[in-house]
């Protein structure tokens, strides 16, 4: 491939396939308990509060290991999203791999306005350092 030469769609495909994979393994392996070299959330490290997605890399490994009940304890947000984003990275994949169509998932609106809620409201009440709102800390 010569520089300035784009990608295909499906090359493109495959990277995301690698990447995918590579991220999967590296956060199988990776143990935050044990290892720590991948930076603190930087709003936790700024404000001394959770984000919504503090802890997605512990529920991650956990959910890899097949810890479900550990996963959900690191972040319950992430347990949500994630089939969302398989299932989106898998129709990528399956288009232009496969050439084969995954039935597309139409959000309403509403439904999008009730998540973004949803996810402002786990922001603050992961915070509040009173039970049972602190079983939502990582």
């Amino acid at each position: 491939m010569r520089i300035g030469t784009q990608l295909s769609e499906r090359q493109k495909a495959w990277l995301l396939l690698v990447g995918v994979v590579l991220f999967a393994a590296f956060v199988f392996i990776y143990n935050s308990k044990t290892m720590h070299f991948l930076p603190r959330c930087p709003f936790y490290w700024a404000t001394g509060f959770y984000c919504p997605g503090c802890g997605t890399t512990r529920g991650l490994h956990r959910l890899l290991h097949g810890d479900i009940s550990g996963a959900l304890h690191a972040n319950i947000l992430m347990i949500i999203t994630v089939p969302y984003i398989l299932y989106s990275i898998a129709g990528y994949l399956l288009l232009n791999i496969a050439g084969k169509k995954l039935p597309t998932v139409v959000l309403k609106p509403i439904i999008i306005q009730l998540l973004a809620a949803f996810v402002i409201v786990f922001w603050v009440v992961r915070n509040i350092q009173v039970y049972p709102f602190t079983l939502l800390v990582p």
